[in-house]
C-alpha cells in the first residue's frame, strides 16, 4: 500500500528522518507536488533515498526561503507497488492529462497532479490464476486518468466528486490545483498538522526508529534486516540521515566542496573564505548539502537546525 503525505500551508516540513523512514517502508519510488508561481510543480521518480533528498532539496531552492516553503502546500507520494513496473515514471503524482509524455515526466508545470492510495480493480494486473501481478508498463491510476477522469474536466475539481469517486473505488485521493488542495476518501491528521492516506505512516516511524527497534520482540536495538536477513545493530537517527548524504557526496571528486566544478574553490583557497552557492555569500566555512554547498544559515534554513562538523567540508 502506498502512502501520500500531504504538508499544508502553514505547517513545518516533515522531518529528514520522516522521509527516510517512510521511504524504507514504501521503497517502489517517490514522488512530490506542490505549488509554485501559479502552476502545480511535479518531481518525481526518486527509485532510492539519496534521488530523493536530491528531490527534496530541489524544491527547496526553487520555492526559497524557510518561510515561503512552510507557507506552501506539499503533497509527497511513497510508491508501494500493486501493478505497474518499478521505474521512475511511474511514481505518482500525474498531471490530469492523456499526454504520455507529461504522464511519465519526472519534472513537470502542469495545471493539476493526482496522488492515489488503494487499487483500482477495473484497471488491476492481478492475475488472480497466479495469484501476482503483472508487471504493465502503467499503473491502475495512470489507465483510470485516462479513461475515466479526463474525461470529466473541471467537475473532477468539485470535491463531491472526488469523494464520490474515491467510495466507488476504495480509495484516497490528493488532487493539487494550482489555487487549493482537495483531498478525497478519509485522510488523518497528526499532532503537527500533517495529513496521511494511512496509518503506515506510524507504522514506518514505528518500524525503522532508532527508540522503537524490535526490542519488543527481544532483540534489544536490533533489527531484523530483511535484506541481508539477519539482526544488525539499530542505526542512530542521524546516521540514517547521512547515509544518503554520503551517496550524494561521492559523486563529486573535489575534496573541499565534493563538487565537480571547483574553480570556486581555488578561487578563495588563499584567501581561507568561500562562496555559499544558495545565498552567494562569503563565509569562512561551508557545509555540504547534497547538490550545493552552502553557508550555515543557509543550512539552518533548509534543515531547520545547525549543521554538525560531519557536514562540514571547508
Amino acid at each position: 500500500m502506498c502512502l501520500i503525505a500531504i504538508k499544508p500551508h502553514g505547517v513545518a516540513l516533515p522531518s529528514d528522518l520522516d522521509m527516510v523512514d517512510w521511504f524504507n517502508y514504501h521503497d517502489d519510488g517517490f514522488g512530490l507536488a506542490f505549488q509554485h508561481k501559479g502552476r502545480v510543480q511535479i518531481l518525481k521518480g526518486a527509485m532510492n533515498m539519496t534521488e530523493m533528498f536530491k528531490i527534496l532539496y530541489k524544491m527547496y531552492r526553487m520555492i526559497g526561503n524557510r518561510e515561503a516553503i512552510k507557507n506552501t502546500n506539499i503533497m509527497y507520494h511513497f510508491r508501494q507497488t500493486s501493478g505497474g513496473a518499478v521505474i521512475p515514471e511511474n511514481c505518482h503524482p500525474f498531471p490530469i492529462t492523456l499526454n504520455a509524455f507529461e504522464l511519465g515526466s519526472k519534472h513537470l508545470k502542469a495545471d493539476s497532479a493526482l496522488a492515489h492510495n488503494g487499487i483500482i480493480s477495473a484497471y488491476s494486473d492481478y492475475d488472480y490464476k497466479a495469484k501476482s501481478y503483472k508487471n504493465s508498463d502503467k499503473t491502475d491510476t495512470q489507465k483510470f486518468i485516462e479513461t475515466d477522469l479526463v474525461p470529466l474536466g473541471n467537475r473532477l475539481y468539485d470535491v463531491n466528486v472526488l469523494e464520490m469517486i474515491a467510495s466507488l473505488t476504495e480509495s484516497r485521493y490528493a488532487l493539487m490545483l494550482p489555487d487549493r488542495l482537495i483531498i478525497a476518501g478519509g485522510f488523518i491528521t497528526d499532532e503537527t498538522g500533517m495529513l496521511y492516506s494511512n496509518k503506515q505512516y506510524m507504522w514506518a516511524r514505528n518500524y525503522y526508529s532508532t527508540a522503537k527497534t524490535l526490542a519488543a520482540y527481544g532483540y534489544g536495538d536490533d533489527y531484523y534486516d530483511t535484506y541481508t536477513d539477519s539482526y544488525r545493530p539499530a542505526k542512530t537517527e542521524q546516521e540514517k540521515i547521512n547515509e544518503s548524504l554520503m551517496a550524494v557526496e561521492s559523486e563529486y571528486p573535489c575534496e573541499t566542496c565534493e563538487r565537480e566544478t571547483c574553480s570556486d574553490c581555488r578561487e578563495y583557497a588563499e584567501s581561507g573564505m568561500f562562496r555559499c552557492e544558495l545565498c552567494d555569500q562569503t563565509v569562512d566555512s561551508l557545509y555540504n548539502d547534497n547538490e550545493d554547498v552552502v553557508c550555515s544559515d543557509c543550512f539552518m534554513m533548509i534543515h531547520g537546525f545547525k549543521p554538525t562538523s560531519l557536514s562540514k567540508y571547508v
